[in-house]
């Protein structure tokens, strides 16, 4: 396939999953079976980011274009993002996480997004709408939003952008996605950074079911894991989005406010300031 014959560029990160498990890639074949007008002009990269070297001999279809990379040590998702819009031109591009479901017309509406617009749809957990937020309110229709008139924040996976919010973003911070942030974080700062891009329309299209960990059971280590990634996303939010001030002060209160807000107990204080002080991720 000729790179300029490309409208719609997929990438799917798996983490210890094979092809076969990825409820994803399920959805993405059944969508080229079902559309054939999806057939030579979507592009597809499969990253395995680990731990164990997968098989990809289940990914061939005909008329559609598949590429595997393989990064075994869990690398930042900020990087693998960045590095397949690089190496890939297209039209448009669309993030997806390994264990996504959705139907054909999720793609159709990716294929057809339009130059400063950015989409994301609405995303369900067990039958119950849990993202895209406006200004902290769960949306549960589709529709329109202006980036600079509010605050929006959804997931990394569904996520979808054109080549010309690609250029903005480069023109302004010289890469699409914070590569400060390695796996929390990633996705939130990227909302952040689109509010400061005028005339840029979020668009709330299709709908897509998606596991999310912070809704699940899990065992005392993976809890400890994310306590610690969660800790550093919000040490470096803090210290590279808002006020310095502000945030530094906030930081200093969450030993206070663990006594009385859920959400502060699943950050530890001295990994936050160990971050914000830094500057950096632990695993950089």
């Amino acid at each position: 396939m000729l790179n300029e014959e490309v409208k719609l560029s997929i990438l799917v990160v798996l983490y210890n999953c094979e092809i076969s498990d990825s409820s994803t890639i399920s959805s993405l074949i059944n969508s080229f079976e079902t559309l054939e007008s999806l057939k030579g002009i979507v592009q597809c990269t499969i990253w395995n980011n680990g731990p164990v070297k997968i098989s990809t001999e289940k990914l061939k279809i005909e008329g559609v274009d598949f590429t595997c990379v393989q990064t075994l040590n869990n690398n930042s998702l900020a990087k693998i993002y960045n590095k397949f819009i690089l190496d890939n031109v297209s039209q448009n591009y669309l993030i997806l996480d390994h264990d996504t479901t959705f139907e054909a017309d999720f793609l159709l509406n990716a294929v057809n997004l339009k130059g400063r617009e950015v989409m994301t749809p609405i995303v369900k957990f067990n039958d119950r709408v849990v993202y895209p937020l406006w200004n902290k309110s769960v949306v549960e229709e589709e529709g329109s939003y202006l980036s600079n008139l509010g605050f929006f924040k959804s997931i990394g996976s569904g996520l979808c952008f054109s080549k010309d919010i690609v250029n903005e973003y480069i023109s302004k911070f010289g890469e699409v996605f914070d590569s400060r942030f390695y796996l929390y974080g990633v996705d939130t700062t990227f909302f952040m950074r689109l509010k400061t891009i005028d005339k840029v329309k979020i668009v709330v299209k299709g709908e897509i079911c998606h596991s999310l960990s912070k809704y699940e059971n899990e065992t005392t280590s993976l809890t400890n894991f994310r306590i610690k990634e969660r800790s550093y996303n919000y040490g470096l939010t803090s210290r590279y989005y808002g006020s310095l001030l502000f945030n530094s002060v906030k930081i200093f209160l969450i030993p206070f406010q663990k006594l009385f807000f859920k959400r502060y107990k699943e950050v530890n204080f001295v990994m936050v300031l160990k971050a914000f002080l830094r500057g950096e991720h632990y695993r950089e």
